[in-house]
Parts: C-alpha cells; structure tokens; sequence
C-alpha cells in the first residue's frame, strides 16, 4: 500500500467533517511544499513537512468548536496543537513531527534551534498565507496583508521569510491559492 494513498484516504475523510479544515491544511501543506523545495530539503524532510503542514490542524477535529479555527474568532488554538502533538506522536507514521505540530504557533523567538521547532515555523509561515488567504475576499487584499504579515522577524526564521518572499515574485504560488491550480501541483507531489 502507498502511503501517499493513505494520506489521501484521510484528507477525504476530513473534508467529509468540515470541507475548510481539508482545504486550509492543503493550502498550508502546498505552500510548504513550495518553501521546502526552495530552501532544497532533502526528500525525506519535504515529504515530512508537507505531511505535518497538511495535517497541522488534525487536532481541531477533538475539539468542541471546530468551526472557530477556521473563523478564528473566541479560539484557543493551543488546545488542537497539542491534539495534533498526541496525534502524531503517538498515531500517525511521523511521530518526529509530533513537535512541529505543538509549536506551530509559537514566535520564533520562544522556539529552541531544533529541527523539529524550525520545522514548526515552517509550518507556522505557511500556515499563516493560508489563514489571510481564507480572510481576504481578493487577491490585492490578501497580498498586501500576507506581505506584512511574513515581514515579522519576531514571529518568523528570516531564512523562512526570505525564501517566501523569493517564492513570491518569482512564482504564482498564493495566486494559485486563489484560483486552486495549487491542488494540480500538490496532488502530483502526493
């Protein structure tokens, strides 16, 4: 069996509980794919990362208000990390990413230089082109506030900002959040 195949079986499932969630966790896991690949990580590490940026929410489907980490409003986001952190570690076939998920929001200056906690800013950048994504109604809109949203060296690994800024003028990779094409390009990574 291939596990790419699983991954997707579980995505479907997912989207079945609440289409956004799937579409948020895509959205993120193709950005990371995007930034991995741009920073070179070794094979092994992409496919970890864009499983983890894939699923980073995983976590949100134990919790009683599912719907508000979407909408973001009244939300404590700490409570779906750390059932995403017991999810991976103990559940899935990346228990070394089980950390990634815990700190995914977390600032980069309250994360360790590990690779697990560098992955999880990681994580955290592409999470965050996503959620302005979802709140931006037009693509002017959501580029200006994404732009000053990356910009933050207090939240994000310079390397990681740079790399997506890069990205960003050289590709059409969040246009492509905008029109869907990015589903054609994630789909023939997994």
């Amino acid at each position: 069996m291939n596990f790419f195949n699983v991954i997707n079986t579980i995505r479907k499932t997912l989207n079945c509980i609440d289409e956004k969630i799937t579409n948020h966790g895509d959205e993120t896991a193709y950005i990371a794919y995007k930034l991995g690949t741009s920073l070179n990580l070794d094979e092994e590490d992409l496919k970890s990362i864009v499983i983890a940026a894939m699923f980073h929410d995983i976590g949100a489907c134990k919790t009683d208000d599912l719907s508000n980490i979407v909408t973001f409003e009244n939300y404590n986001y700490k409570n779906h990390s750390i059932y995403g952190y017991l999810f991976f570690k103990y559940f899935s076939p990346l228990p070394h990413m089980s950390k990634s998920i815990l700190y995914h929001h977390e600032d980069i200056n309250h994360l360790n230089d590990t690779i697990e906690e560098n992955y999880a800013n990681l994580i955290r950048i592409c999470d965050a082109v996503s959620v302005h994504k979802i709140k931006c109604s037009h693509y002017d809109e959501f580029e200006k506030n994404v732009m000053f949203e990356i910009n933050d060296s207090k939240k994000y690994k310079q390397d990681y900002i740079n790399t997506f800024i890069k990205l960003h003028k050289e590709e059409s990779s969040c246009q492509k959040l905008f029109d869907g094409s990015y589903l054609i390009e994630l789909d023939a990574y997994i």
